[in-house]
């Protein structure tokens, strides 16, 4: 599924591959697949504030909130920033309520990319580089998959508090 709404308007927007709007937003639900949403993502500065606005509708839609959602968001953040500084596009976010007490998420770049985002390259070393401790605190199971087109990050989050 590649169309979701945003909660912070009234659109309808197509994430493939900037976001545009592209109807007015009939109502808040996820279409035909009820427990997941996919989107790729614009290759771009804006694209962690999209995922999270994403995950955020999508968790609400689930009935997730509050202290049991923001760890997802910040990982989901984390991830997608890491994907746009260090990798090629795309940039694909998945999100997977896997039964009543957990969401997996899973972000897929290009691969390496040639060289470093424009934030990276741009402050000291002691400046970044913790996306990944942070997630491998905040989730339950973490990790990382390579294949010939690409890297994918997952994590898996309880959603019990």
């Amino acid at each position: 599924m590649y169309a979701w709404t945003d909660p912070d308007s009234s659109l309808l927007f197509d994430v493939r591959p900037i976001l545009t709007p592209i109807v007015p937003r009939p109502s808040q639900r996820m279409a035909d697949r009820p427990d997941e949403l996919d989107c790729v993502l614009p290759h771009h500065v804006q694209a962690p504030g999209t995922a999270r606005r994403l995950t955020r509708a999508a968790l609400e839609h689930w009935h997730i909130g509050g202290e049991a959602a923001d760890p997802i968001l910040l990982a989901v953040s984390e991830l997608v920033t890491n994907a746009i500084e260090h990798a090629c596009p795309p940039v694909t976010l998945h999100l997977h309520r896997e039964d009543a007490v957990s969401v997996h998420v899973q972000v897929t770049d290009g691969g390496p990319a040639c060289q470093e985002g424009a934030w990276t390259s741009s402050c000291t070393d002691d400046e970044h580089g913790r996306g990944h401790t942070i997630v491998d605190f905040l989730a339950t199971a973490h990790g990382a998959r390579t294949t010939g087109h690409g890297t994918s990050h997952w994590a898996t989050f309880s959603t019990t508090v």
